[in-house]
């Protein structure tokens, strides 16, 4: 009976160092994470005037920012969900090893604190959100300037109106869903005074 018993704890433990050892790696993994670096800012053509290329500046810079944010929550995500992780594959190891009764409570009180974080947060889907706004703010602004240096004058004023409605639609868009994700409404924008 000692024998099997330490044989079925060895088995155990090195499972769990094996899923301890795998963990970090998946986490880490290049397509689990955003790289704010994938994105590089783009300078507006010279025939823009300065109050569009102030747009175009911004647009990079809130391009940025996105992907930072999108990273700050998928980073959160797995921080969370790895300590949850290793906490709950923990308490099996400690009734297993016949750790006091107290390790497997504060290891369990561990997983579920991180579970309930995870839901509470809810950082995956604001990540997953975040990284599909990137895109599209980033495929539109790319879009745009391709075209903008072969337009005249009156077609880049043109384009560039669609752009920046183009460009607001996908930020309102994307924003609503992250309102609708933290359970939120979005807040109510005032209506322009009439003269």
């Amino acid at each position: 009976m000692g024998r099997r018993l330490l044989n079925w704890t060895t088995s155990w433990i090195t499972l769990h160092l094996i899923a301890v050892a795998i963990l970090p790696k998946t986490l880490l993994a290049e397509q689990n994470s955003f790289d704010p670096q994938a994105f590089r800012p783009h300078e507006p053509p010279g025939n823009l005037l300065p109050h569009e290329k102030n747009y175009i500046d911004g647009a990079n810079v809130l391009i940025k920012w996105v992907i930072r944010k999108a990273r700050n929550r998928q980073i959160g995500f797995m921080l969370l969900a790895s300590s949850s992780g290793v906490a709950a594959l923990a308490v099996t190891s400690a009734l297993a090893l016949q750790a006091p009764t107290w390790v497997p409570a504060v290891l369990a009180s561990i997983a579920a604190f991180g579970q309930f974080l995870q839901a509470l947060t809810r950082f995956r889907e604001q990540a997953l959100v975040g990284h599909r706004e990137a895109v599209a703010l980033q495929k539109c602004l790319r879009i745009f300037l391709t075209d903008a240096g072969e337009l005249s004058e009156w077609e880049l004023r043109r384009r560039f109106k669609e752009f920046r409605d183009e460009f607001e639609q996908i930020k309102q868009e994307h924003g609503d869903q992250i309102f609708s994700i933290r359970g939120q409404e979005p807040p109510a924008i005032p209506s322009a005074p009439r003269a």
